[in-house]
């Protein structure tokens, strides 16, 4: 996959709440449930406790890749929701002070305690070798199936509170052209002008085998 190399983080998120996002710009959970505004709640809410003890409801969360467990649940436990992938440039990540967590924070494979690392001290803490593999190759190496899901879903986190405007996105992956024409008139609607590109890859789409993962 290379994912150590690519050049983005990628946000899962639905159709339904793009014109919220277009108008208000992507924010945390905590912010969205202070300002009432609505969103599709997808989460595993005894993931969610343990994500609120560690203060991280504040700060908004990206993937290195696709092919998280917690895409693949939510891909399948929705399969008639239209989900777009928000991606964000990983030099504005940096640049942004955005931070990084090497493993899942629920997980027990921490060896210190759980701590958002400054971007480029968490990038390097991130066991590469194993998050470039599915779980097939992972098994046949003999991996251990929980370490390797729990590297997959490292994170990399905006500082607290931060809104991202739509227009700081590099792209929007959608699956199909149907969707891409919903994307592209809601951002007229709003009369967005620097928008980001749009392009349409079913695959990232797909409802996940855990070959894939």
């Amino acid at each position: 996959m290379n994912i150590q190399q690519d050049k983005l983080f990628y946000h899962l998120t639905t159709l339904d709440v793009f014109p919220s996002i277009v108008q208000n710009g992507l924010l945390s959970r905590g912010d969205l449930r202070r300002q009432n505004l609505n969103f599709v709640d997808t989460a595993n809410h005894e993931i969610l406790a343990g994500r609120e003890r560690l203060h991280l409801s504040d700060r908004i969360p990206f993937h290195f890749h696709q092919y998280t467990a917690y895409d693949a649940a939510v891909k399948s436990t929705y399969p008639h929701k239209k989900f777009i992938y928000l991606c964000l440039d990983r030099n504005y990540a940096e640049q942004n002070d955005f931070g990084i967590l090497p493993l899942h924070p629920n997980c027990k494979f921490w060896k210190e305690p759980v701590q958002v690392y400054p971007y480029q001290e968490g990038f390097a803490k991130i066991d590469w070798q194993v998050m470039e593999l599915t779980k097939q190759k992972a098994s046949e190496q003999n991996i251990d199936d929980n370490y390797h899901k729990q590297v997959k879903m490292a994170e990399c986190l905006s500082p607290a509170n931060h809104r991202i405007p739509i227009f700081d996105f590099m792209a929007i992956f959608v699956k199909d052209k149907q969707c891409k024409n919903s994307v592209e008139e809601i951002l007229r609607t709003f009369h967005v002008d620097n928008q980001p590109r749009i392009v349409v890859n079913s695959f990232y789409f797909k409802i996940q085998t855990n070959s894939d993962i």
